[in-house]
């Protein structure tokens, strides 16, 4: 995600967590740590510190709460994409059979969808953040 010219845009060492939710009781999550457009480290993040059973994690003020704990406990800033396991398979499916930009594709457009029930959501979403999901939709 950081490998592009938008990637410049970002903090030289940062965070990027990913939570795919498979119901309001279970979550998958990793953390990188990024130093530039290269994973330095990963780790399943301890996130015991915050009551999330039961929260609609595709909330920005829940979503927030995770951001919040990773920046507080690594001192790096954090960015994070909470996904639905429906979407993260049609995602990885799309990436085996048709690549990288069709799956890209496919995440802007149901993150854009208002008139159903979320399944994506980037927090915090700057503009960078924004810029770089747009440029990899169109350049895979």
């Amino acid at each position: 995600m950081f490998n592009s010219f938008l990637g410049e845009l970002f903090p030289e060492r940062k965070l990027f967590l990913v939570c795919i939710v498979h119901d309001s009781f279970h979550i998958e999550s990793q953390l990188l740590e990024f130093q530039g457009n290269k994973i330095k480290s990963f780790c399943d993040p301890d996130f015991s510190s915050i009551d999330w059973k039961n929260m609609d994690l595709f909330l920005k003020e829940s979503a927030a709460r995770f951001v919040l704990s990773c920046e507080n406990f690594y001192l790096l800033s954090t960015f994070a994409l909470f996904v639905s396991a429906r979407v993260w398979q049609e995602c990885r499916d799309l990436q085996m059979n048709q690549g990288a930009k069709q799956a890209w594709k496919h995440l802007l457009k149901v993150k854009s969808q208002k008139d159903v029930e979320r399944e994506v959501l980037f927090e915090p979403e700057p503009w960078p953040v924004k810029a770089l999901l747009r440029w990899r939709a169109l350049r895979g």
